[in-house]
């Protein structure tokens, strides 16, 4: 890329602009289902660019009939080039919302929806997960309009809603026609590229017993070496192994180790529940390696239980696997994939360092992009904050040793904002016209 053309991008991205974004979106709460009023304000200050940016607030149908919404955007390219999708959920932790939320800030030592910037640092709720990684796009948009270069292909630009339960947000924009060649989910990876990261799958399976109460063992002989359906349970808890280790091969679930994700799959418990006395479920995840479908969890699943039929002929199960939302698949793309050599060039040119390639960044942690690779669209994840930057500050909130309050490096958001507008112009191409 030429040069001038370089400078002439980078040197549009203004910091005190990156900054009052950032904080301006960070003060507009945005709990999952509830983030229309942040994709409003997203899409007015796009509206004020000047070219020709095309600006949508996307109406997404939720569950029960009520409606959230995405802020949408795309500069069109001339043609002949690649489209390259940027796009970054909307809604912040707590999983289940506003209801939870103040248990989560009562140890916050500023208010989570009045940012502030301190010696480099910008704090307040979802300032890196992950409101800096679309701070970043939106900086990129701008400064790419501004700075007169025309691309060949054009440039998406996506705030989802609904990421922390279901996805609906980015399942919305796919089911709608969205036409990328690659995309950047610009999850808080630490600025690591994040060419593999695990799949998430959630399910349950029940296992149906006589209810057996206090007398009944007394009064019946038959039925005094039966098992409640919770002691079954029991033993099946304890054949699905460790919680949160990666099992050896020839465990009951079925897998091929991965290279990129070597320690995974791992599953966790999610819940147990007493439907009755003789129908106990238990609910849990699993973060998923590639070759992993829900399909083949079912079977494992199914597999495992059949032994306990078997064992106990007195006992009856099933496996409802998904059971929520849709299975984020794992996803796996090579080091050398043309945007993660984008990505590590630009990175690596505005900051001065090389830009690591790999899985650290996102250790353990499933992303939208499931969907859009799962979609055809090879998607990697590259954003600023979390990952293994800032972890003795953050390890001192997690041990209640100092406050936990969520905050992200001013730095990290201007260069991640100048590596998007660079890669940009690269994987779309500059257009002679």
């Amino acid at each position: 890329m030429d040069e001038k053309i370089i400078k002439t991008i980078v040197d549009a991205i203004d910091e005190k602009e990156v900054i009052d974004f950032e904080q301006a979106i960070v003060n507009i709460p945005s709990f999952t289902t509830e983030e229309t009023e942040l994709a409003t304000y997203i899409c007015d200050y796009m509206r004020e660019f000047n070219g020709n940016l095309e600006v949508e607030l996307q109406e997404v149908p939720l569950e029960g009939g009520t409606v959230s919404h995405n802020a949408f955007a795309r500069l069109p390219g001339t043609g002949g080039g690649k489209n390259l999708l940027f796009f970054g959920h909307l809604d912040t932790a707590p999983i289940r919302g506003r209801a939870y939320a103040q248990e989560e800030f009562k140890n916050w030592k500023r208010d989570p929806f009045d940012s502030s910037v301190e010696d480099g640092w910008v704090y307040g709720k979802g300032c890196q997960d992950e409101k800096g990684g679309i701070t970043a796009w939106v900086m990129a948009a701008k400064a790419i309009i501004d700075s007169g270069v025309k691309l060949k292909g054009d440039v998406i630009f996506v705030g989802v809603q609904g990421h922390k339960r279901v996805s609906s947000g980015t399942l919305f924009i796919l089911e709608n026609g969205l036409d990328a060649d690659y995309a950047i989910n610009s999850e808080n990876s630490g600025n690591m590229i994040i060419n593999a990261f695990v799949g998430r799958s959630e399910g349950r399976f029940h296992i149906r017993s006589k209810e057996l109460h206090f007398h009944t063992k007394d009064i019946h002989t038959k039925f005094r070496g039966q098992l409640t359906a919770a002691e079954v349970m029991r033993e099946v808890w304890n054949d699905l192994g460790p919680e949160m280790e990666s099992p050896e091969n020839g465990s009951w679930m079925t897998f091929e180790k991965s290279p990129y994700l070597p320690t995974y799959p791992q599953y966790r418990n999610e819940g147990i529940e007493f439907h009755r006395l003789g129908d106990v479920s238990l609910e849990f995840q699993i973060r998923t390696v590639p070759g992993m479908t829900d399909e083949t969890i079912r079977a494992d699943l199914e597999k495992l239980l059949k032994k306990y039929e078997e064992k106990y002929s007195y006992i009856e199960t099933e496996v409802v696997w998904p059971s929520r939302g849709r299975t984020r698949p794992a996803v796996s793309n090579p080091s050398d994939h043309p945007v993660v050599m984008s990505l590590a060039k630009w990175h690596e040119h505005i900051n001065g360092e090389v830009g690591e390639i790999g899985v650290l960044g996102r250790s353990g942690a499933a992303a939208d992009a499931s969907h859009t690779h799962a979609a055809g669209i090879d998607s990697i994840l590259y954003g600023p904050g979390g990952g293994n930057t800032d972890n003795e500050y953050r390890l001192k909130g997690d041990l209640k040793l100092g406050p936990p309050d969520e905050r992200v490096l001013v730095k990290d958001l201007v260069n991640t904002a100048k590596v998007f507008a660079l890669v940009a112009a690269e994987i779309c191409g500059i257009s002679e016209e």
